[in-house]
């Protein structure tokens, strides 16, 4: 893995750690290119009823899946086109637009 995606996965995973508290909703944006986004979606199994997160249309099978296994359900979805400018000299295009997916996730706890 990258030592970027190392930096970043550390940065999410820290204060996931921290959180304790029971709470009704809690809202995610995974950070584009974070593979292991799972660890956002555990977290919010273990602390929240309802999970409101946006992924990559892409990656839905996967995340369906997952939610399944920890016995939660998708009880809501609605894509997105999500438009991301230019920001950073490594960045080749003006604009790019990702096909995005908003779930509710209902953890059944």
């Amino acid at each position: 893995m990258a030592k970027r995606k190392k930096r970043v996965l550390k940065k999410i995973a820290k204060p996931t750690k921290r959180l304790t508290k029971k709470i009704k909703r809690i809202s995610e944006r995974v950070p584009t290119g974070v593979k292991n986004f799972d660890l956002l979606i555990e977290k919010g199994f273990e602390i929240a009823n309802i999970i409101y997160s946006l992924h990559l249309t892409k990656t839905i099978d996967f995340i369906e899946k997952m939610v399944l296994s920890l016995g939660g359900e998708i009880s809501y979805y609605k894509k997105y086109v999500f438009p991301i400018k230019w920001s950073y000299e490594f960045h080749k295009k003006k604009k790019v637009n990702y096909d995005v997916t908003l779930l509710r996730i209902i953890t059944n706890r």
